[in-house]
């Protein structure tokens, strides 16, 4: 079994004004290995837009707040690096909301795109 160690960023306290490194950690993760049906993707480019402030406070809005010791979610441009799946192919670049992580396994779809 291939096990993959992944880096992500998560939220680790609500910022009380303009966010600091000190509100984030660096988290290590390990994904086994890639299931039938499933790609591997490694993240080149996420996204870092204005509406995801609001979401590190704890307040109603139009989109969830992030919670706090979880990865953060949103845009995100990658690469599949493995694939046990017909519609994708080493290579292919995709776009995801699987956020600020450098590798995530995900289903395949038949648009080349990978929503959460």
């Amino acid at each position: 079994m291939k096990i993959i160690e992944s880096s992500e960023i998560r939220l680790a306290s609500r910022p009380k004004s303009t966010p600091t490194e000190a509100n984030f950690t660096r988290a290590k993760t390990e994904l086994k290995s890639l299931p039938d049906q499933q790609v591997l993707v490694r993240n080149l480019f996420m996204s870092v837009d204005p509406y995801m402030r609001g979401r590190m406070s704890d307040r109603k809005s139009y989109v969830p707040p992030f919670e706090i010791g979880k990865v953060l979610d949103g845009g995100a441009v990658g690469e599949v690096v493995e694939s046990r799946a017909m519609e994708f192919k080493v290579g292919d670049a995709v776009v995801s909301n699987y956020g600020w992580r450098e590798y995530f396994i995900a289903s395949d779809h038949r648009e080349k795109s990978l929503p959460r």
